[in-house]
This record gives C-alpha cells, sequence and structure tokens, in this order.
C-alpha cells in the first residue's frame, strides 16, 4: 500500500496523538484494531493465494469489531468490493463473509449463555445513530478534527486526480483504498456517540493516502522537476510532526 518506508506509521501516530480523547473511549480503540487486521486482510487479496482463508479471516475481524462498535459491520462492503475485483473470483467465496460472520455470533452467542445465562446482548447490539456534535464544539476536538478533514480531501482529490495515470494492473487496488476511506468515513458518522475519538476510524486509510501522496518528492528528479510542490509537501510533512505539540495547549 506504501514504499517501504514509515510516512504512514508517523501519519497515523500524529493523527492519534492530535486527539487525546482518543485514549479514553477503550471499545473504539478495541474495533479499530480489529478493523485494520480486517483492512490487512483486504488489501492482500489482489495476489489470490489463500484467498478464501484471506476472506474468512476478514470477515471474522469485521464481526469481532462490530461486537465492540456495531457499525463496523459497513466494512463488509470494501470486502465484497475486494472480492469482486480479485482475479478468479467466484459465487463461493462470496458467501465466505457469512461464514465468518455466522461463526462470531454462534461463539459469543455461546459465551453470554454460559456466563451470563442470557441472550439480551443480541438486541442491544445494534449502536442507534446520532448526529449530536455538541462536544466538537471544543477547540480541542474541532481544530484537529477540521486539520485532518482537510488533509483528507486534498490527498483524496490529489489520488483522484491521479487514477488516470495509474496502471491498469494497480487501479483496482488504488480505488479500493478509496472506497474504505468512504467506508471508514460512513463508519464514524453512525456512531451512537460523538467525542472525536470516532475520528479514529479514519486515520489509517489517510494516512495510507497521505503517504502516497508525500512518498512522490523521495527522489531528486521530483525536486528538479517542479520544487514549489516539493516544498509544499516537506511544510506539510512538517506540520503533522509539529501540530500534535500545539494542540496540547488548547
Amino acid at each position: 500500500m506504501t514504499r517501504t518506508n514509515t510516512f504512514a506509521i508517523l501519519f497515523f501516530t500524529c493523527f492519534m496523538v492530535m486527539l487525546p480523547v482518543i485514549f479514553l473511549q477503550h471499545t473504539i480503540l478495541l474495533a479499530n484494531a480489529f478493523l485494520i487486521l480486517a483492512f490487512r486482510r483486504i488489501m492482500s487479496l489482489r495476489s489470490d493465494k489463500n484467498s478464501s482463508k484471506k476472506i474468512l479471516d476478514a470477515s471474522l475481524w469485521i464481526t469481532t469489531a462490530s461486537l465492540f462498535y456495531f457499525w463496523s459491520l459497513l466494512f463488509f462492503i470494501p470486502l465484497w468490493i475486494a472480492i469482486l475485483q480479485k482475479p478468479n473470483s467466484n459465487y463461493r467465496q462470496m458467501l465466505v463473509p457469512f461464514t465468518g460472520f455466522a461463526a462470531v455470533l454462534i461463539i459469543n452467542t455461546a459465551f453470554q449463555l454460559i456466563v451470563y445465562d442470557s441472550f439480551a446482548w443480541f438486541f442491544n447490539w445494534k449502536d442507534p445513530i446520532s448526529f449530536d456534535f455538541t462536544k466538537y464544539n471544543s477547540a480541542s476536538v474541532l481544530v484537529p478534527a477540521t486539520v485532518i478533514l482537510a488533509f483528507y480531501i486534498w490527498t483524496g482529490v490529489y489520488r483522484i486526480l491521479r487514477l488516470s495515470a495509474v496502471s491498469l494492473k494497480e487501479k483496482s487496488n488504488y480505488l479500493l483504498i478509496l472506497y474504505v476511506s468512504l467506508t471508514s468515513l460512513f463508519v464514524a458518522l453512525m456512531g451512537p456517540e460523538k467525542t472525536g475519538a470516532e475520528i479514529l476510524f479514519v486515520l489509517a486509510p489517510i494516512s495510507i493516502i497521505a503517504a502516497n501522496y508525500i512518498e512522490g518528492f523521495e527522489t531528486d528528479r521530483f525536486v528538479k522537476k517542479d520544487i514549489s510542490e516539493f516544498w509544499f509537501k516537506e511544510i506539510m510533512l512538517w506540520l503533522v510532526v509539529v501540530l500534535p505539540f500545539v494542540f496540547l495547549f488548547l
């Protein structure tokens, strides 16, 4: 998804530090961790090796994430898109996610019955949708969220504009990251409570897209070609590093 560098990790870490409220929401942290594992499996489907196993793993991780944050189930959408895009796709592989989904539900139901002697968890599983952004009125949430959204829009538009220059072999994977980023955005928007911590769901795909954007200035050839864009990316990179420390005083 990126070249051999640490840009994606740098972006992800700095974006997280910009929003300390993320570390107070353990359910969102756990759900995002499982979704990142699923994301890894989804993106690896392009190799077409052990595809059924990868699809099953991704569906298991997505369903497990939904136990902590119900709307994580939306990640089944990019999973099915990835299955359709992969080489040698067939209808049986389209059914594999249902197997992973059912397996997690059966195991969790058995656990709930043994430990709590109750099936009530299933009726409380679905989270209500809330669009109350009152807590975003705080500068400590609003300013970092605005900066992250600006990065997402800028690098996302750049990625779309470069679509025609991408080789046919890489185009499906190139688009898949955009699909995942949009799904992550909807997962964040449909949560039961808006505290700013839900932005964590979009950080992984944004970090990858931003890293791909930054990677273009690594060669001397790029510097000679467009010195102004080189310095723009250099400044943007330093802003990502410096802003987390600035936001600590908000």
